[in-house]
């Protein structure tokens, strides 16, 4: 469930928050996409359900916010900035992006999987 009005990118649809992903240098189009390849493929195994991973692939994926907010919300992510019980806050920029499923589980994910870096249309 999304928590006040949609936010403009689908990365902030999951963070919560703008993206703040500057280019490093020598980044290229096909490395940010073999980056995001290699998180998605391996992100399962550092815990979690596998069916949480698989919906956050396709939010993530999504070309609008909408469509990421109904993926998010029909697989029980929960898109406030902490998990059930803790204090809420927004992370700095640059931090790993935390969504929790409606168990508690902390799933972390890169930036660069969800948003292009600033000023840069990849």
């Amino acid at each position: 469930m999304l928590l006040g009005p949609a936010p403009p990118t689908r990365a902030a649809a999951l963070a919560g928050r703008p993206p703040r992903l500057d280019r490093p240098p020598g980044l290229t189009p096909a490395k940010l996409a073999a980056m995001r390849a290699e998180f998605w493929e391996t992100a399962p195994h550092y815990g979690g359900d596998a069916v949480i991973w698989h919906a956050l692939k396709a939010a993530a994926e999504c070309e609008d916010v909408a469509g990421a907010a109904v993926v998010l919300d029909a697989a029980g992510v929960l898109t406030g900035r902490a998990a059930p019980g803790e204090r809420g806050g927004v992370s700095p920029p640059g931090a790993p992006v935390t969504l929790y499923d409606e168990r508690g589980r902390a799933y972390d994910l890169p930036e660069y999987a969800l948003a292009d870096p600033v000023g840069w249309a990849a």
